[in-house]
C-alpha cells in the first residue's frame, strides 16, 4: 500500500470506532433506564438504537458541518455525542410501539383505525 492510503484508512477506522462508541454508550444508557419485556423487543430496540446512532449521528454531523472538525479530538468527541443523542429517540419509539401494539384484545383492524384517526386529527373517516 502507498504511504497516503494507510493514514487515510487509519483515520476512517478511528472515525468509525468513535461513532460506534457513541452508539454503544446510547444502547447501554437506554437499556439501563428501561428493560425490554421480551427478547424480540430487546433485539428490535437494540438494532434500531444502533442504526439510529450511526446513521442519525452521521447525518447530524454532515448537516451541522462537523466533518471538518473530525480531525481534532474535540471535534470527534462532538460527533460521538451526536451519535449518542441520535440513538435515544429510536429506543423510545420502539418501546412505545411495542407497548401500544401489545394491548390485550386489540386486533390489527382496530390499530389501523386508530392510526387513521390520529392522522386525521381525531376525526373518524
Amino acid at each position: 500500500m502507498s504511504d497516503i492510503s494507510v493514514p487515510a484508512m487509519a483515520t476512517a477506522a478511528a472515525k468509525l470506532t468513535g461513532l460506534g462508541l457513541g452508539a454503544i454508550v446510547a444502547v447501554v444508557v437506554v437499556m439501563a433506564m428501561t428493560r425490554p419485556r421480551s427478547s424480540p423487543e430487546w433485539a428490535v430496540a437494540l438494532v434500531c438504537t444502533v442504526m439510529s446512532s450511526l446513521c442519525g449521528g452521521s447525518y447530524l454531523a454532515l448537516h451541522s458541518g462537523l466533518t471538518v472538525a473530525t480531525g481534532d479530538v474535540y471535534g470527534m468527541m462532538a460527533v460521538i455525542g451526536l451519535a449518542f443523542v441520535a440513538g435515544l429517540p429510536a429506543w423510545v419509539t420502539v418501546r412505545l410501539g411495542f407497548a401500544w401494539f401489545a394491548r390485550d384484545g386489540v386486533d390489527i383492524l382496530e390499530i389501523i383505525r386508530e392510526l387513521r384517526k390520529l392522522r386525521n386529527g381525531g376525526r373518524d373517516e
